[in-house]
């Protein structure tokens, strides 16, 4: 929260927040960023909590386990009804996926976990907060 404030979030037109289908990560944004223009991610949104081609097959020959599926699916997107507005969020260019985030959090260890290099709790936490103010260009921040 603090790091969105510092980064203008107070002063922004619109505050874009994309996250995946976890309710306690909806509790979260509405709890820290209640006026924010909310989507669920696009990949989630297609994929489903559930939907696996392979699932989707097998569980029609099943009828109560395809009603059960039918249902579960149904309410996925009942309860994102108004995180699911593409074409008006593309429209305003507006991020629709949370694929950028995801792939630094996965770029993020590699790079701090080469050959050699062994870092426990306490020196990787302002390692990484460093990292964070060079990648956001607080070099005001950076060098105080």
């Amino acid at each position: 929260m603090e790091q969105a404030r510092r980064r203008g979030s107070g002063r922004a037109r619109h505050v874009y927040l994309v996250t995946d289908g976890a309710l306690w990560l909806w509790k979260l944004a509405e709890d820290r960023f209640a006026a924010a223009i909310k989507t669920l991610d696009f990949h989630h949104a297609t994929s489903g909590p559930s939907v696996t081609p392979c699932r989707a097959r097998a569980v029609p020959k099943q009828s109560h386990r395809w009603k059960n599926f039918l249902h579960r699916e149904a309410h996925y997107f009942e309860t994102h009804r108004e995180h699911l507005r593409y074409q008006s969020m593309e429209r305003a260019g507006a991020p629709i996926g949370s694929g950028a985030v995801e792939s630094l959090g996965a770029q993020l260890p590699r790079r701090f976990r080469c050959s050699g290099q062994f870092r426990i709790r306490p020196g990787l936490s302002p390692l990484l907060a460093r990292a964070f103010l060079f990648k956001n260009k607080d070099d005001a921040v950076l060098w105080n």
